[in-house]
């Protein structure tokens, strides 16, 4: 291997260990606050476009300005520093633009699989055990009886400022049996105001939505906080 290529493979090496490097910290610093991943659908050519600026076009652009420089008949070794630091120069650059990418931008926590019910994000837990104490969604799937369930769960946090959070459990009961004994809970709690169709919480912070939809043999336990 021949000196030009030598330093063009190291500079690529260097370059895709820093922003792997960047990518596992940011997954071990949040893994324990944002258990379930995803990019919103209306962000993906965002994302796809700022990975392709802060990675790719840099990249490129370092290889470039090393071919051009070593391909000089009198390269010498200022030469070749030269180029070293200007790969460099460009390496950080984009580092630090895509550092700020991940860290800045809020990172949301999604998920629909009912096998998921119950576990929410550190955060979400510790919101809701200090300003909604007492929780109204069932404790456990099993208690209600019923197989046809649905879930959705959603947790939007930047620096956890202006936090999102929603809930939304539907429930189809095979009979009026099951269906009244979950009723029942909702009607004996004291916590609802039962206006048209809906049970409607008792606000106990701004900015919070807290209802039970009902409909034949079907409830809707649902909570919202705060905006996207």
């Amino acid at each position: 291997m021949n000196k030009k290529n030598r330093l063009w493979l190291i500079c690529l090496v260097i370059y895709a260990v820093i922003c792997a490097g960047i990518m596992a910290l940011n997954i071990i610093m949040t893994r324990g606050h944002y258990i379930y991943y995803s990019v919103s659908n209306d962000k993906v050519i965002a994302f796809v476009g700022v990975i392709a600026v802060c990675v790719a076009i840099p990249c490129i652009i370092v290889v470039w300005l090393i071919r051009a420089y070593l391909k000089k008949e009198n390269s010498t070794k200022k030469t070749m520093y030269s180029a070293i630091i200007v790969s460099i120069t460009s390496i950080v650059l984009s580092v630090f633009v895509t550092t700020i990418w991940f860290f800045s931008e809020p990172i949301q926590s999604y998920t629909n699989n009912v096998k998921n019910y119950g576990v929410v994000d550190y955060d979400v837990e510790q919101f809701i055990e200090k300003a909604v104490p007492d929780f109204y969604f069932p404790e456990s799937l099993d208690e209600l009886g019923s197989e046809t369930v649905s879930y959705k769960y959603q947790y939007k946090s930047p620096f956890n400022k202006h936090r999102y959070i929603m809930m939304d459990l539907k429930v189809e009961f095979p009979s009026s049996k099951e269906y009244n004994e979950a009723l029942k809970l909702i009607q004996d709690s004291g916590e609802f105001t039962k206006i048209g169709d809906a049970y409607i919480r008792k606000m106990s912070i701004d900015d919070e939505k807290s209802y039970v939809l009902t409909g034949p043999l079907t409830l809707e336990y649902y909570y919202e906080y705060g905006s996207l």
